[in-house]
């Protein structure tokens, strides 16, 4: 009868059991323990602090003695061996570089793009070999038609008012700057998400792959990125465009997963009885139809891109982002506050018009209704 007590008690009560018989055994090691460096239970042995130096000696065996290549040095006019690794990101880095600055000289005016076909001796010579900058009421116009485009005067107000304020206050190039950074990278980032979505959507191995990654890169901190970007790629607008696309992509990935999955199987059934074929069952069905979703997985790339602005700074990119962090090193709070509030009015222009875009609804089926003053001729010219 009283073991049968016992075990009705313990069995109501194990976790209360359990809590007291842990804090036993935590009161019994901090009796008995006792303090030395020697001691495992006091001292854990530091079996892998060496882990750092080996991932150190890894990436520079990496980047300056792992496979050397014959490369051609027109400087020196000669052949010279140079590691792989390093090529392949000196070229990639030179590519983004490129664009970024093509992006930026369409904006901003320039010649850089220009000397890269030809030279500046050629640039010095012809004085109208000079891309011509955009003037801000144009930006400007262009940003209010389309906010009025989108979602009516509201949007374009604020389009407007937000085009006027960058400019008054002389931020109108460091704007610029970025925004050509986040014209580059929210667009890869977008088009790598919606891949990789697509490619995990299609296979189940592929979804359970990415996902551990998608955490990581999630979860980890904004400032891991940049010590191995800047590593593998240098330090300039390219270093920072990668760690932003690493930081931006995984939102897009997921969102377009998730709209994918959402599609209901009658429609996708519909598709499929109307003799699609795979290609044509994901372009004309499957991603319209999940088009909301993506389109806020565009959004959120967008944000996230802004979000590394500053971030992005540490690593070289030029922008609102270097030129807040120079202000708040010289404690110059004027300026800090005027870029604070640039950056946060291009990101809340692009958030609206990225949603509004993103909620703007198709009309697949225009209704003509029936009344007294309407006849079937007139609707029939409607849908002609």
């Amino acid at each position: 009868m009283i073991n049968h007590k016992i075990m009705d008690y313990s069995s109501k009560h194990s976790k209360l059991l359990q809590f007291i018989f842990l804090l036993v055994v935590f009161l019994l090691l901090c009796q008995f323990i006792t303090p030395s460096e020697n001691n495992f239970l006091w001292r854990f042995p530091s079996l892998i602090a060496g882990l750092p130096y080996l991932i150190n000696d890894s990436a520079e065996y990496l980047m300056f003695d792992w496979w050397p290549i014959e490369v051609y040095d027109p400087e020196i006019e000669e052949f010279e061996e140079k590691p792989l690794i390093q090529q392949v990101t000196r070229a990639i880095s030179a590519s983004i570089l490129f664009i970024i600055g093509l992006i930026r000289e369409i904006i901003l005016g320039g010649v850089k793009t220009i000397v890269i076909f030809t030279s500046w001796d050629f640039v010095s010579e012809n004085k109208w070999a000079r891309w011509p900058a955009l003037p801000w009421t144009v930006v400007a116009s262009g940003a209010i038609l389309l906010g009025y485009k989108l979602q009516g005067k509201g949007l374009a107000m604020l389009a407007g008012f937000s085009t006027i304020y960058i400019a008054v206050f002389g931020q109108w190039e460091p704007s610029m700057q970025t925004l050509s950074l986040v014209l580059f990278a929210a667009p890869v980032s977008f088009i790598l998400g919606l891949s990789l979505g697509i490619w995990a959507y299609k296979n189940r191995k592929v979804e359970l792959t990415l996902n551990p990654f998608l955490n990581v890169m999630q979860i980890v901190p904004q400032f891991s990125y940049l010590v191995p970007v800047m590593v593998f790629f240098g330090i300039g607008d390219h270093a920072g465009a990668i760690a932003t696309i690493i930081f931006a992509t995984p939102p897009m990935v997921r969102l377009t997963v998730l709209g994918l999955k959402r599609v209901s199987p009658e429609v996708i059934e519909a598709g499929r009885m109307s003799g699609c074929s795979n290609w044509q069952l994901m372009s004309k069905v499957l991603i319209p139809t999940a088009s909301r979703d993506i389109l806020i997985g565009v959004n959120q790339v967008i944000m996230q891109c802004l979000a590394m602005v500053v971030v992005a700074s540490l690593i070289g990119a030029k922008g609102l982002g270097f030129n807040l962090l120079l202000s708040l090193n010289g404690l110059r709070i004027g300026q800090a506050i005027e870029q604070g509030i640039c950056i946060v009015l291009i990101a809340v222009v692009l958030d609206r018009m990225s949603l509004a875009w993103a909620n703007k609804q198709t009309d697949y089926f225009p209704v003509c209704l029936l009344s007294r003053s309407t006849s079937i001729l007139s609707c029939l010219q409607h849908f002609s």
